[in-house]
């Protein structure tokens, strides 16, 4: 009985290769005589596909329990290499995308009407500024050389001042001595000055005796001058006798401004 049942299954799948090549639409259905079998069958011409190394003899799930694939992991290092690299390219491409975004995106300004604005703004300031800064500074130059101007001029006003006398004296008077005093201060001041200290005299009396008169008072002032701590090398003394009056009206008055000491800036000024 086996080998009859064995007969039959080597007919079928001999019918179905048969077959194979002339295979109908999957619907149609046809009456294969199976002479081997002595027996009609109604079979489908679309047979279950069998497996590449199934046979009757030997169904599927024998070839299934026989020969279980195992997992072979030289055939996976392909796949994996190549889906690495398509990683790898996909993310250079997202980064040069993103890189080129990033540098262009500092291009588009769209607030330069306004900064330029700040621009003219800041530029119209500083000018200002600087304007105000320039005059600041041309002001403060004024004043030191006006305040240079001045102190000058009174170095020269106090220096100068002529000190009086009484008729036929070469003593100092109070007014006299104050005078001396104010020109000491000076010299103390600026030590680079030198002087020259001129006696005169009005014309009452005779010319040499004059011309001494002239020297006595000279030398008078510059005596006290050194008392007061001047240096005498810094001071000359000459007498002009009544050569040179100031004033010659010939009134008493005007001899009395006769009867004097000037004093003339030679250096340091």
């Amino acid at each position: 009985m086996n080998r009859h049942r064995n007969k039959k299954n080597n007919c079928k799948a001999a019918s179905y290769r048969r077959e194979a090549a002339s295979r109908p639409l999957p619907t149609q259905t046809r009456i294969l005589t199976h002479r081997c079998a002595g027996s009609l069958e109604t079979t489908s011409l679309n047979p279950p596909r069998l497996m590449s190394r199934e046979t009757p003899e030997r169904p599927a799930w024998r070839l299934r329990a026989k020969h279980r694939p195992t997992h072979n992991l030289s055939h996976g290092i392909p796949v994996m290499r190549s889906a690495i690299r398509y990683s790898l390219a996909l993310i250079t491409v997202i980064a040069v995308v993103a890189g080129g975004c990033s540098k262009r995106r500092p291009a588009v300004a769209a607030p330069a009407p306004a900064t330029t604005a700040a621009s003219a703004d800041r530029a119209r300031l500083d000018s200002i500024e600087r304007a105000a800064t320039a005059r600041r500074a041309a002001e403060e130059r004024e004043r030191v050389e006006a305040e240079r101007r001045a102190a000058r001029e009174s170095v020269i006003l106090t220096l100068t001042t002529p000190v009086y006398f009484e008729l036929d004296q070469a003593d100092l008077t109070e007014d006299g001595r104050g005078l001396l005093d104010a020109k000491r201060e000076v010299l103390q001041r600026q030590p680079e000055i030198r002087i020259r200290i001129e006696g005169h005299a009005d014309d009452t009396g005779s010319d040499e005796y004059n011309m001494a008169l002239g020297e006595r008072r000279a030398a008078m002032a510059r005596r006290y001058l050194v008392q007061s701590g001047i240096a005498e090398g810094r001071m000359q003394i000459v007498s002009r006798g009544e050569e040179r009056p100031a004033c010659t009206d010939g009134t008493e008055a005007c001899r009395s401004r006769n009867r004097r000491d000037e004093f003339v800036l030679v250096s340091g000024l």
